[in-house]
């Protein structure tokens, strides 16, 4: 691992910097240990820079994967010492991009988003969809109003007004009833 020169406005404290060394350690160690276990290669993407959720004050290069686990990262010399000499390919089809790590929103229903986006949202709240921004609409006679609008603006009369966003405690309790009307 190299040492970096921090200046001391920036200087991790001596825990972080002593947690950081034994958790890529441990990394390389886990690394090396679990390289036995598939026959494909280490695959080795390079970057112009990889962006991680350190503080260092200098992105990596590299990154070393193998078995669908990351094993290391760092910059070329770094990611090239843990590999060793066991095989592995370098694919360079970034080497002209910036990476960072994937996040994944919890909250995002893919077949939900199917499913809804089609329809006419009337939600309490404002979304922003591919056909524009919505209007919040909040009580009972609102929500009840503006399917009355939606129903009168479609374009045929014998087609079902799918709506999405119904929320008993912003639009009060509604009845078949309501609904046919």
């Amino acid at each position: 691992m190299l040492d970096v020169d921090y200046p001391n406005s920036m200087r991790p404290p001596v825990g972080r910097r002593i947690s950081l060394r034994v958790a890529l350690l441990l990394t390389a160690i886990a690394a090396t240990s679990s390289l036995g276990c598939s026959d494909e290669p280490i695959r080795i993407l390079k970057a112009r820079a990889i962006y991680t959720m350190e503080t260092e004050p200098n992105p990596a290069q590299a990154v070393a994967i193998h078995g669908g686990r990351i094993l290391a990262v760092g910059s070329e010399a770094e990611v090239a010492a843990i590999v060793g000499g066991r095989p592995h390919v370098v694919d360079e089809q970034f080497a002209d991009k910036i990476l960072l790590p994937g996040f994944v929103d919890p909250h995002l229903h893919p077949t939900l988003a199917a499913t809804i986006l089609p329809m006419e949202i009337v939600s309490a709240m404002e979304w922003t969809t591919p056909r524009g921004r919505t209007q919040a609409v909040r009580g009972r006679d609102n929500f009840l109003a503006r399917l009355r609008e939606l129903d009168r603006a479609s374009s045929n009369p014998d087609e079902w007004l799918r709506v999405w966003g119904y929320h008993a405690p912003h639009h009060g309790t509604l009845t078949k009833s309501d609904l046919d009307a």
